[in-house]
């Protein structure tokens, strides 16, 4: 999760519970990375330069992060339990590989602006099928990408 132009790269992580992300920061000022998230709590004293610190996410869920040092810095990291996941693409898509067929699973999505009381949506689906899910978003109080999609965890 790079830190660069004052802003975490990608905005958006998925990843496994027990992976490792390392956070560099490439700006030229120093960064305080920190999250109260149940899921992970974690906080990266200031740095700058070549160091690296790096942070294993051993708990399923959603972790925002911010920076002490810059208040509209906002990242999310979410931790699945499986390892059957995706990030969609800049049309919002995404495919995941390794379904058995004709089993039922349960998809689900999740986005830091959808709709309603949770960030997450679910509906079953057989291996086999293509899926089409319609999410609400609020709306964005940053800067529009010019995107019609926005990258979100499935």
């Amino acid at each position: 999760m790079v830190q660069r132009d004052q802003s975490f790269n990608p905005d958006v992580l998925a990843l496994s519970v027990g992976k490792k992300v390392e956070f560099p920061n490439e700006d030229p000022f120093r960064h305080h990375v920190y999250s109260f998230s149940p899921a992970k709590r974690l906080e990266l004293n200031l740095y700058v330069g070549d160091e690296v610190q790096e942070v294993t996410f051993d708990q399923a869920g959603e972790v925002a992060l911010g920076c002490n040092i810059h208040d509209d810095m906002l990242g999310y990291i979410y931790v699945v339990d499986t390892n059957l996941f995706g990030t969609t693409d800049n049309t919002g898509t995404v495919v995941i590989t390794g379904l058995e067929d004709d089993t039922g699973y349960e998809a689900q999505v999740w986005h830091t602006r959808l709709r309603g009381p949770a960030r997450r949506t679910a509906q079953s689906v057989v291996a086999a099928q293509n899926l089409t899910i319609e999410i609400g978003l609020k709306r964005d109080r940053r800067e529009q990408s010019g995107s019609d999609f926005e990258e979100g965890v499935y």
